[in-house]
């Protein structure tokens, strides 16, 4: 699965769907949308988290005129608060309304929120995000900071090549392991395949390249 792909799915233009589609007047059948206010509020949340943290360049908010990817550059930041007393509060109070509905089962009160697995790994994101923002702008020198440079890829990418080079052995030895480890520095296969999850990334060499070939040097006879 692309993990960019199915996120793309949790958008604005989604949710302007939604609230579109409640209000059209041209369509007789509207009904269905009638209960999809919800629906669009989650959307338009996890949108906005999704922008929050992927911060990738200091002008990119310019260019696609969208405030929510602007560099950090202040404790007090409108982002952290929304984080901090929006985004959470929602989720606990769609949580708590959910164990409230005694006329369901167990198994349907869960149905009716995010995994637990799923809403506690987005605490801890963003108990994270909210305590190391702060902490990387009061250091000295720190001027801004990009959210997107929060990010596993190079572990993902360095354990797939590992899984890769064990073919059918998903156990090895610590020998194996740091083998494979040297191959792959030596190779150096820690490159983005056709078909990983993971953004792609471009990157910037500067390269000097000699006008002339290098002359070749006599050989003492």
């Amino acid at each position: 699965m692309n993990v960019g792909l199915a996120a793309q799915v949790l958008s604005k233009s989604v949710a302007d769907m939604f609230k579109t589609l409640r209000k059209s007047k041209e369509k007789q059948d509207t009904s269905i949308y009638d209960d999809t206010t919800e629906t669009e509020k989650f959307c338009r949340y996890f949108n906005y988290l999704f922008d929050c943290l992927n911060t990738r360049q200091l002008y990119e908010a310019e260019d696609k005129r969208n405030d929510a990817m602007l560099p950090y550059k202040s404790k007090d930041d409108l982002r952290l608060k929304w984080l901090a007393n929006d985004f959470l509060t929602y989720l606990e109070s769609w949580q708590n309304y959910a164990q409230t509905r005694t006329d369901l089962s167990r198994d349907e009160r869960n149905k009716l929120t995010l995994s637990h697995q799923t809403i506690e790994g987005l605490k801890i994101t963003v108990y994270s995000f909210l305590e190391l923002i702060p902490f990387l702008l009061s250091l000295q020198g720190a001027k801004f900071v990009l959210s997107e440079k929060f990010n596993q890829d190079g572990v993902e990418i360095f354990f797939a090549k590992q899984r890769a080079r064990c073919g059918r052995g998903d156990n090895p030895t610590a020998k194996q392991f740091m083998h494979n480890t040297q191959a792959i520095r030596t190779t150096k296969s820690l490159s983005f395949g056709s078909s990983s999850n993971i953004r792609k990334r471009k990157l910037s060499l500067n390269v000097d390249e000699l006008s002339q070939p290098i002359r070749k040097k006599a050989r003492n006879k």
